[in-house]
């Protein structure tokens, strides 16, 4: 029978531990060493606790992977965020003989750089936004945003939504294009109060919509 690790925390933990025990397979969940308590926990049949603490811990492949083969587990399920994305994860799952549930190392390597997917969707004539050509310069923003009205600039690589900008035709594109990935938590809170009360305004034939928040 095949035995599933969770290499996540929280609301998504939980679903894939339901789903697991749905088709009667046995989960593990992880959970960083501050965390012992977790919610997450109690959905799966199992728990190993990583050596790290905080966010960080769910970001450590090594000790991902070692709390995996700790637990005799042949499947590894990422979720969303954390090492999803991460193809260094993929690939070690494959060396350790156990199977990523999730997309192969090179398709994450690939469409984590948005140039490189750009081209491979172009090659394979799937329809998307104009956009500029690599290597992209303030010069070909600003030629784009006069013709566009307004873009958005994207760092080439990350996830989440960091690295993006939104400029308008008349805004200095220059100022904008170095990037600061920090995040300020005043912003973050603004952000939430500001979906929510969206969320709250939806008419009902929006359909029903939670906006899902999880926090340390």
């Amino acid at each position: 029978m095949h035995r599933l690790l969770i290499a996540n925390r929280g609301e998504i933990a939980v679903r894939i531990a339901r789903a697991a025990a749905a088709e009667g397979m046995p989960s593990v969940a992880i959970a960083a060493a501050d965390e012992p308590s977790a919610p997450h926990l109690a959905a799966a049949d199992a728990v190993r606790l990583l050596p790290g603490t905080g966010p960080a811990a769910y970001l450590d492949v090594a000790a991902v992977l070692a709390a995996a083969k700790a637990a005799d587990c042949d499947l590894l399920h990422p979720g969303y965020g954390f090492l999803s994305e991460n193809p260094a994860l993929a690939t070690a799952c494959t060396e350790a003989g156990i199977t990523f549930v999730g997309p192969p190392a090179g398709a994450l390597d690939l469409f984590g750089d948005k140039v490189l997917a750009r081209a491979l969707a172009e090659k394979h004539g799937v329809p998307i936004l104009r956009g500029t050509a690599a290597p992209v310069d303030p010069a070909a923003v600003e030629q784009l945003l006069a013709d566009a009205g307004a873009v958005m600039l994207k760092a080439r690589a990350g996830g989440g939504g960091r690295g993006t900008r939104l400029v308008r035709r008349g805004l200095n594109v220059a100022a904008h294009w170095e990037i600061d990935d920090v995040i300020d938590p005043a912003d973050t809170r603004r952000w939430i109060t500001t979906l929510t009360r969206e969320v709250a305004a939806m008419p009902p034939s929006a359909g029903r919509v939670r906006p899902n928040v999880d926090t340390w």
